[in-house]
């Protein structure tokens, strides 16, 4: 039958695989049976659409698309029905009580929408869409996910997906694989070769840079959301590492699924409640207990898909990224069946170690792109230019392109913006990229672009200013404007040459049109891999060390500049409103150039990519900024909630001073680090409060304290309460004793015990004024939370053996049994 629809043939596997259970189900169930009877009525309807023409506008033909959609929704249901009763015993009443509200809804809009058939309507009808089924606990899911981290921007985009008509073949297969039938074990012999194990599992979609690998992964999760079996998406992207990190990916996850799934929010409410895991950064903390908890509290209907993209360009520290992959390669199979993970990425040792040798992984390795592919994607982007058709024609344009695009659609898009560039002939770009030598391949269509801008001479002066501009454009660590460039500017470098030379740049970089307010970013990462590697781009090569260490510089300058006291300019340090509410946005868009807000958050991150010794000029920057605008920054910080942050940043700060022994820097870094610790809450509630609720109360021994209560004449002056040298609590401790990661911490009311869980199934409890530790022992596994209660009296830990204990803080004896009550 010819499809109607990119989900058709996965479509019919799944309501083939309900007509399989549906005979003793009708027998024993007269709601089941009237549903059976519609759907038998809408499958017939549907196979009547079969000669509707594809690309038709015809109503019906919509229509019979959404009654297969809906029947496909009817045959997960059916399958979790038989399974249900199966599995569960329930009563009919029960199960009645439970399933006949959603076979009602179904046979409703079965009737709808066999009469817009019947009449030809155009009018919109919702699909019944049956996700969950059941009850969590009945908890109202007051708390508000907001402040979850999300990564802005990381979901998908139609506009960035395949061009109709294309890639068809693997689109139809990932489709078929991720929507095929929930296995039931009551249907089919345990035996039958087609039966898949009852876990979750992973597609994963390999090909090279420029393959089109993300329009594909663009394509699925628009085609998914559209059927409402989208459960996230989440594309990586190694222009905006910093924020799509792998540290962030579950917390996104979930909090899509919370959207979209009302009984997953309410699962979660309780969870996230504590805040030490709605802000934890670990990787594997967040997939326990944002993504697998929640998912052990629901019973889902139907399949629940996720979308990775890029994982190859996935950001964040060496731990998380490995971590990643470790749950990736090995605890996807404790999700519910109903989980399924489509997974792209270039070839990476790294990920292929990782997953090749996984049994609920199935892997494709994209081929190039079919030349009619290619030829279809040329036509919609050049084909209402008739002096192609002249100067070369019965289409032998397209074919000269494909033939020089090799298969990558990336090329393909490059050689259309290049030749669709305002100011250009098309033809006149056509036979630039002809007389080009050694055209073939992405390499040699970059090098085409920026030889007809820029030369191809060594000593051309363009080819510096280039370097920097570019440098400055594809190292910074989140995209930005082009007027924000132009203010990280070097210092010889005129605000001019920053958009003389970008404005070329709109076949491989966006945001680069003259008055654009769009940030500047590689169209694809394969232009900055092109640009980062000396051997591929020849002398255009840009060394990202040195243009970490001018955009240190050019961060450094424009802090010591811009930073001021009261920057958002408040009447008052008093203000009811969170710094996070509308107001407080309005006033730092206003007062606070974007410039400064990144060199405020990544001066730091710049520092540590310095390679050798550090630089005398930045020195004197970085001394510059701590001697004269270091509170300032905290209050900026605080007003962007990036406080907690500014401790990370010291910590770099004194790595990097001690590299080339700058005393000052090293001894000032650990004060304010310690500073911090001990203000960042009230910083963070209140940042105004910092000059009043903070430093007079800092420590007289502490080098923030010396050297800037002095400037504040008119605060408050502490004449008790100050202690004459910091917490010895803050003193930075390295302790040794457990033999795996440690995994939570905490410290008893009085800060005489500090109690640590770990992966090496131990609990260690360790006193504070001499850091010694006792061991406790009892749990089976890794050991994932570990809390004071009863005034410090007693310990409660949870591990990942399902058991919850109970031990005397004082002799470190268990109290009573575990606890099993997961």
């Amino acid at each position: 039958m010819r499809q109607i629809h990119p989900y058709t043939s996965a479509a019919w596997a799944v309501i083939s695989a309900g007509f399989k259970v549906r005979a003793p189900l009708q027998q024993r169930d007269a709601a089941m049976s009237d549903l059976v009877d519609v759907m038998d009525d809408a499958c017939a309807l549907v196979s009547a659409s079969a000669s509707l023409e594809l690309h038709t506008a015809n109503p019906r033909r919509k229509i019979a698309a959404k009654l297969l959609h809906q029947a496909t929704e009817c045959g997960y249901f059916i399958q979790w029905y038989a399974k249900d009763k199966g599995l569960l015993k329930r009563t009919a009443q029960n199960l009645s009580g439970s399933a006949e509200p959603n076979i009602k809804r179904f046979i409703k809009s079965f009737e709808r929408l066999r009469k817009a058939f019947q009449e030809h309507a155009t009018a919109e009808i919702d699909i019944a869409v049956l996700r969950i089924v059941g009850k969590v606990e009945d908890i109202v899911a007051a708390v508000n996910l907001n402040d979850m981290p999300y990564a802005k921007g990381a979901g998908y985009a139609l506009e960035r997906g395949c061009l109709s008509e294309t890639r068809t073949k693997i689109i139809t297969e990932i489709t078929d694989w991720l929507l095929r039938p929930i296995v039931v074990d009551t249907i089919r012999p345990s035996d039958s070769p087609d039966v898949r194990d009852d876990r979750a599992s992973l597609f994963w979609l390999s090909g090279f840079a420029g393959s089109g690998k993300s329009a594909i992964a663009h394509t699925i999760a628009a085609n998914l959301a559209a059927i409402g079996r989208l459960g996230s998406a989440f594309f990586f992207d190694e222009a905006t590492a910093n924020d799509r990190s792998a540290a962030v990916l579950f917390s996104h996850i979930s909090r899509d699924l919370a959207d979209t799934i009302p009984e997953w929010k309410q699962a979660l409410a309780p969870i996230v409640e504590k805040a030490s895991l709605r802000y934890s950064p670990s990787v594997t903390v967040q997939f326990d207990e944002l993504i697998l908890r929640p998912a052990q509290a629901c019973t889902f209907v139907g399949p629940i898909l996720l979308v990775i993209d890029a994982l190859d360009e996935r950001g964040g520290d060496g731990v998380s990224r490995r971590e990643l992959l470790r749950i990736l390669s090995s605890r996807l199979h404790e999700l519910p069946v109903n989980f399924r993970v489509i997974l792209t990425s270039r070839p990476d040792k790294e990920i292929e170690d990782a997953l090749n040798s996984t049994p609920y992984v199935e892997r494709r390795i994209l081929d190039k792109a079919a030349a009619n592919d290619l030829g279809v994607y040329f036509q919609s982007r050049l084909g209402d230019q008739p002096a192609l058709d002249r100067r070369w024609p019965h289409d032998e344009w397209i074919r000269i392109l494909v033939h020089k695009s090799e298969g990558l659609f990336q090329w393909a898009f490059t050689a259309c913006e290049f030749m669709l560039e305002r100011g250009w002939e098309v033809p006149e770009r056509f036979e630039t990229l002809l007389i080009t030598t050694e055209l073939e391949g992405i390499d040699s269509l970059y090098k085409a672009i920026l030889r007809s801008r820029f030369g191809s001479d060594v000593n051309d002066i363009r080819i510096p200013r280039f370097q920097a501009v570019l440098g400055r454009a594809l190292c910074v660590l989140s995209p930005l404007r082009v007027s924000d460039l132009i203010t990280l500017r070097g210092p010889s470098e005129k605000p001019e040459t920053t958009e003389a030379i970008l404005k070329w740049m709109g076949s491989v970089l966006t945001g680069v049109t003259p008055g654009s307010q769009g940030r500047v970013q590689a169209f694809h990462t394969s232009f900055r891999d092109f640009l980062f590697n000396q051997h591929r781009s020849g002398i255009f090569h840009v060394d990202p060390p040195t243009h970490h260490l001018a955009l240190a510089r050019a961060c450094l300058v424009v802090l010591n500049k811009e930073l001021k006291f009261n920057i958002c300019g408040l009447e008052t340090s008093y203000n009811s409103s969170h710094p996070n509410a509308d107001n407080f946005r309005d006033r730092i868009r206003e007062h606070v150039s974007g410039a400064l807000l990144y060199a405020s958050e990544f001066w730091s991150h710049h520092v540590a990519e310095i390679a050798g010794e550090a630089d005398p000029t930045l020195i004197e920057l970085v001394q510059e900024f701590v001697n004269t605008k270091f509170l300032f920054w905290l209050e900026l910080l605080g007003f962007t909630k990036k406080i907690y942050w500014a401790g990370g940043a010291m910590r770099t700060m004194v790595k990097w001073a001690s590299m080339s022994h700058v005393k000052s820097l090293i001894t000032f870094g650990a004060d304010a680090q310690r500073f911090i610790s001990n203000f960042a809450e009230v910083i963070g509630r209140s940042p105004a409060h910092l000059y009043i609720s903070c430093l007079p109360f800092a420590p007289e021994s502490s080098l923030v304290s010396q050297q800037y209560l002095p400037l504040f004449n008119n605060t408050i002056r502490a004449q008790s309460g100050k202690q004459p040298m910091w917490n010895p609590l803050q003193k930075p401790q390295v302790l040794h004793g457990h033999t795996a990661g440690v995994r939570e911490v905490a410290f008893d009311h009085r800060g005489k015990h500090l109690v640590s869980c770990s992966n090496d199934s131990t609990i260690r409890v360790w006193d504070t004024v001499n850091w010694t530790s006792v061991k406790l022992r009892g749990h089976d596994s890794a050991v994932y939370s570990v809390q004071f209660y009863d005034y410090g009296n007693c310990i409660i830990s949870g591990s990942r053996d399902k058991t919850l204990r109970i031990w005397n803080a004082n002799n470190g004896e268990p109290v009573g049994n575990p606890l099993r009550l997961h």
